[in-house]
């Protein structure tokens, strides 16, 4: 499942039975799928969001049947869709095939700052020489973005300050009072300072809470993209 997403079940269409469901974890317990097919138009379509750019056996192997079952007589879907149903799938109104960074333009907030060079907002603008930094490395510290009105979250990006290993939690909330956990795990940066999680949900409030990091890591965030 790395380098995947999974999709929410399609509140519109009947019948509807993915190929392959997913829940995305004990806190965002709800149906996804990340393999489905359909009718639409005059043909059909599979809609796979399984990562598939590895030349490992693995994926070569699921290549093959999937191309099989597509030339077969047995790919036959039941469920239809159309254009409009389609696009709720990747996009929201307006949106267009391009990532669009939600937080981009909002307001960030935080439990503390090292000083007044690291301001919250540094981590949703495009400047990338310009951070928000916890007043230290202790666990606890949180950075909240509000997009200014509910939308629909699919994913989170995170480029974090250095290398090592950060305990993190996603709560996201529609009216900032009640929050619900989406996320809670751990990662490792020392290949990639930039982390990433699926949400999945609706929510105007985003909170990324550090609950702890290895000694030698630094809190706080480079940049911060919300899809």
């Amino acid at each position: 499942m790395t380098g995947a997403f999974s999709i929410k079940y399609p509140d519109t269409i009947e019948n509807f039975q993915p190929l392959v469901q997913v829940i995305p974890n004990f806190f965002n317990n709800r149906k996804n799928f990340v393999l489905a097919e359909f009718k639409f138009g005059k043909g059909n379509i599979l809609i796979n969001t399984l990562n598939m750019t590895k030349d490992t056996p693995a994926v070569k192997a699921f290549k093959k049947s999937v191309n099989c079952y597509l030339q077969s007589d047995e790919f036959h879907p039941l469920s239809e869709i159309d254009k409009k149903q389609l696009e709720i799938f990747f996009y929201k109104d307006g949106e267009t095939p391009e990532k669009n960074n939600l937080a981009l333009g909002c307001k960030s907030f935080a439990d503390s700052q090292k000083g007044s060079d690291y301001d919250p907002n540094n981590a949703i603008d495009k400047n990338l020489d310009k951070v928000w930094k916890a007043s230290d490395n202790d666990g606890g510290h949180w950075l909240k973005i509000n997009l200014g009105e509910e939308k629909y979250l699919t994913s989170l990006e995170i480029d974090t300050l250095s290398k090592g290993v950060y305990y993190y939690n996603v709560d996201i909330s529609s009216d900032d009072v009640v929050y619900h956990k989406v996320v809670n795990s751990t990662v490792s940066t020392q290949d990639d300072l930039t982390v990433t999680a699926s949400l999945n949900d609706n929510a105007r409030y985003v909170k990324i809470t550090f609950t702890d990091c290895n000694e030698g890591a630094t809190v706080g965030v480079r940049s911060i993209r919300i899809y």
